[in-house]
């Protein structure tokens, strides 16, 4: 017993006294780290299947930044952002919900008061919204992030 209080008085005079060093433990949380920085990476980086990789797999939402006609958009799955052009026609009851059309058809647009940002839109005005499909109970809609005149 003498001689292991001997061993752990030579050691807190070392500094050593909970068995690793400062500098061991720096280079265990600088790794720990490291890996759980590269691990993210390989996680979050598997979508990509090489260049242009513009395809998605079935029932994948999917993201155009170019308008698209209301027929074409009502073809993709929930979630999906897209670009429409055409013009709101007519209010729908709930203060945020608008008619949009474009030549290929209708539908419902939920606009929050805050996307407007001041803009005043017409019957004859064309727009472009940005947003993203919404699917409920077999109805299409979109959920408007932004929206200009055009």
């Amino acid at each position: 017993m003498k001689k292991y209080a001997t061993l752990r008085a030579a050691h807190r005079e070392a500094g050593l006294s909970g068995g690793h060093s400062a500098v061991s433990r720096c280079t265990l949380f600088g790794f720990c780290c490291l890996l759980l920085l590269f691990s993210a990476a390989v996680i979050y980086g598997q979508g990509f299947n090489g260049p242009g990789a513009g395809t998605n797999r079935p029932g994948q939402p999917a993201a155009f930044f170019e308008p698209i006609p209301v027929s074409q958009a009502k073809t993709l799955p929930k979630d999906s952002w897209v670009v429409l052009s055409g013009n709101i026609i007519h209010t729908l009851p709930g203060g945020k919900y608008y008619t949009f059309r474009d030549s290929s058809g209708e539908i419902t647009v939920e606009i929050e008061p805050k996307v407007w940002r001041g803009l005043s839109v017409g019957v004859s005005d064309r727009v472009e919204i940005h947003g993203k499909l919404e699917i409920k109970k077999g109805q299409f809609s979109i959920e408007v992030k932004a929206i200009r005149k055009i």
